[in-house]
Order: structure tokens, then sequence, then C-alpha cells
């Protein structure tokens, strides 16, 4: 235990005091990899806490991209508040689409299939549309000097780094919050059992489209990020299912459901996901393919994730560590 605290507090000097010296390539490694750990614990609340595992939240990550890229390049309007714009544009679609199919009890594979179907309509209807950039993606204008308005910082790589890193942060308050409250019990009873959870008074219709509505529009907090991070967005990637899938992925190997596992799934897959699409380019799609190796390892060696590999033996324990 004291040593797993150590490290852990070791890690975070490290991603307090190391960035602003690591070369600028190591730098940008490691903001994605911090906007990705941020992105699995927004999914973490809706697939951890609830158990209503989303396929599709890239359609969230790409309402956010593309409405505050638009405010900025029509408006001029400052992506920091195009940001809360495209939160809660995220948080309406997916209250109306969380009620659609949790009112009508579609779970499971199903709501699987029906989170892709939602992101992939998504995107088809944004590459259709010229207004949007169609297929060519949107460029977003630059500015000429580092700007905290404009959200731009191009002397100053390491900027964003420090965003990403205070987002995470948000991000697992704002899970803490929901985790050790009443609600974060009750979402937790639904995802054991809906139907008992349901005759002992939760309003499970309510309670799972509110985790829906939460994840939602914090993951599109994360596609603003991202938006202003590249300049550029680009539809087959802020709201293509591989994406979704890699966030997931991450979280699940990780710990699903405790309070660190999308972190840690974050920061040991991400880096290797990163480097391999650099060494390895001309093979296309290894980087996702040892996603898939090391995700069939978790499960057949620790189904739990990898959390709970550094736990003590105990389970009562290892859920103590994990949740803490």
């Amino acid at each position: 235990m004291n040593t797993v605290r150590l490290l852990a507090g070791l890690a975070v000097v490290f991603l307090l005091v190391a960035p602003p010296l690591l070369p600028v390539y190591h730098q940008n490694v490691l903001t994605f990899t911090v906007l990705m750990a941020y992105l699995g614990v927004a999914w973490n609340i809706l697939g951890g806490l609830t158990g209503a595992g989303s396929f599709g939240h890239s359609a969230f990550f790409g309402i956010g991209a593309y409405t505050s890229s638009m405010l900025y390049i029509t408006m001029r309007l400052t992506p920091w508040a195009g940001m809360l714009v495209g939160a809660v544009m995220s948080a309406i679609a997916a209250a109306v689409f969380g009620y659609l199919t949790f009112r009508f009890g579609i779970k499971g594979h199903f709501f699987f299939l029906a989170t892709i179907a939602f992101a992939e309509i998504l995107r088809n209807i944004v590459m259709n549309t010229e207004a949007l950039g169609g297929a060519r993606g949107l460029p977003i204008p630059l500015t000429e000097e580092d700007s905290l308005i404009d959200f731009q910082f191009h002397t100053w790589r390491a900027a964003y780094y420090y965003i990403a890193l205070m987002l995470l942060v948000f991000g697992l308050a704002v899970f803490r919050l929901i985790h050790t409250s009443s609600l974060g019990l009750r979402l937790m009873a639904i995802k054991d059992d809906e139907e008992k959870a349901a005759c002992l008074g939760v309003n499970t219709l309510a309670h799972k489209v509110l985790a829906f509505v939460i994840s939602a529009a914090m993951t599109s907090i994360g596609g603003t990020f991202y938006a202003q991070y590249v300049l550029y967005v680009e539809p087959t990637v802020v709201l293509g299912v591989p994406f979704s899938v890699q966030i997931v992925l991450l979280t699940v190997i990780g710990g699903l459901g405790t309070f660190i596992g999308p972190v840690l799934g974050a920061f040991i897959m991400q880096p290797i996901i990163e480097y391999m699409r650099i060494f390895f380019g001309r093979f296309g799609g290894l980087d996702l393919m040892l996603a898939g190796i090391a995700l069939i390892l978790v499960s057949l060696l620790k189904p739990s994730g990898i959390i709970y590999m550094l736990a003590p033996s105990s389970t009562a324990k290892a859920k103590t560590l994990a949740r803490t």
C-alpha cells in the first residue's frame, strides 16, 4: 500500500513538473494521454456506474468540437464560451437519445448498437453538410500570437497540457462527488440489478438519463479542447466509432467503475498506442491490434481491470484502493 502511494506521489510530481522539459513530440503524447484519461473518466460515469456502456460517445465529442469551432469561425466567439454551448447541446442530445432508448427498455448489446448508430448517423450528416466542412473537415483560423481568449498557444505548447490536466482533475472531482453520494449508490444499484433498484423506489429511467447527460456534457468539453489543440476538426476522427471504442478499451483495461481505473488504463495504453502509430505507421491498425490484445489479456487474467492487479489480494481491500 505504501509503495503504491509513493509511486502515485512521484507520478503526480512528474505530471506537474516534467512536461515543459520534454521535447514537443513527447509533450504531445502526454497531452493526448491526459485527454484520453479525462474522456475515460467521463465515460465511466455512464458505463462504469450504471452499466450502460456506450460505443457512441464520439458523437458528443464531435458535437463539442464542431460547435465551438463553428461559433469561433462564424462569430469569433471565444472557444471557452463555445465549450459551454457545446456541452449544453451534447446534454440535450444525450437527454433525448437516453430517454428514447432507456424508456423503451433498450439495453445490453442493443444499447451498444443504438449508440453506434447514433454516432454514425451524426458523422454522415456532418460529412454531407458543406457548411460544416463536409468530408474535408473544418480548419480553425490561426492567431498570430498566443491567446488565452482564442484558446491558441503556438509558442508555449505546454499550456495545452496543463489545461488538459485541469480537465482531468475536474473530471475526477465530478466522478468522486457522484460516486460517494446517494446518486452514485443509486446508479450502482441500477447496475447490479435494475429491477430490484426500481422496487426499492429508485427512478431508474431518470437516473440513467441523468448519468448519460453528465457523461455526454463532459465528453463534449474534451471535444472542444481537441479542436483547439489540433486546430482542425475531421469528421472521421472526432465522430468515428473507433475513437469511442478506444475510450472504452482504456477504461475497461484500467478498471471499469473505479475512481482511478480510466487514468491508469490511459497512462499505460495510450503512450504505447501513440508511439506504435509513429514507429510502425506503415502497418496500419497495429496500434489498435495491440490494444485489443491487451484487452484480451486483462479479460483472461484480471477481468476487473489492471487497478486490481496493483491492489492487495483481498477483494475488499482491492475495492477500497480502487475507489480511493
